[in-house]
């Protein structure tokens, strides 16, 4: 990835316009140059290269078993053919700048300023800030019910993988809880009956998708039909550790 290339991706990301229904949120359009993009997707990893996200230990045994993992760092690249592997390493090492987590930091400074006071007791001493990167695919069959992501995440970020907009329905799609009151500082994920649907951000190539983790950032994913292709997507979490 050039300097041009990273400057393409700094300024979507900048001039993304923010969003405060129903959560904090900003969408990049066409955040890769359209070329980058389409060897991204050339590059992806075959399905015998990914793991399941339920075997990795990261999340709870009752996890849907249709969601798969591929991290660099547990799923070595090594294991990829060499010109493969050296996109895939290189990409993730030259996206995930300094440069690029701080104007992250900076998009949802007050969110992230307002969430580290409130819930100072619960993030107790974690002062230092870590970058996650992986690739998540699902298939047929997943869901994901309304939550808020885990009590030490700081920031999401998603970008879309597909081929075309052809089920721009599979993107994420946010919820509000039908008890206006109710809250929820990080963990478990809720039965969609509890939770009125809002919207969601189209599952479109090349969509660049962020927000601040907060009490109220309530998110899903609707079950994934048996009609539809693979939800190919790259994670970036930022991280209070």
């Amino acid at each position: 990835m050039s300097d041009e290339m990273r400057l393409h991706v700094m300024e979507a990301v900048a001039n993304a316009p923010r969003r405060d229904y129903p959560i904090t949120h900003i969408i990049a359009d066409d955040v890769f140059p359209e070329d980058f993009y389409q060897s991204l997707r050339a590059n992806l990893p075959d399905q015998d290269a990914y793991v399941k996200l339920v075997d990795t230990g990261r999340v709870g045994d009752l996890y849907s078993p249709d969601r798969y993992i591929w991290r660099p760092k547990e799923n070595s690249s090594e294991t990829l053919p060499a010109a493969k592997g050296k996109f895939l390493r290189d990409a993730f090492k030259e996206l995930l700048t300094p440069d690029f987590a701080h104007l992250l930091l900076q998009i949802f400074e007050d969110d992230i300023r307002f969430r580290i006071e409130d819930e100072a007791d619960l993030l107790g001493d974690k002062n230092d800030i870590s970058v996650e990167s992986y690739l998540i695919r699902d298939h047929a069959n997943y869901s994901l019910g309304p939550h808020t992501d885990a009590q030490n995440k700081l920031i999401s970020c998603l970008i879309y993988l597909p081929p075309d907009d052809r089920h721009a329905e599979l993107g994420t799609s946010f919820y509000l809880p039908k008890d206006k009151s109710f809250t929820c500082y990080g963990g478990p994920h809720y039965g969609f009956e509890n939770f009125d649907y809002v919207s969601t951000i189209p599952f479109k190539p090349n969509t660049f998708v962020a927000f601040p983790k907060t009490k109220k950032s309530f998110h899903g994913v609707k079950k994934v039909d048996g009609e539809a292709p693979v939800r190919d997507i790259w994670f970036i979490d930022l991280k209070a550790t």
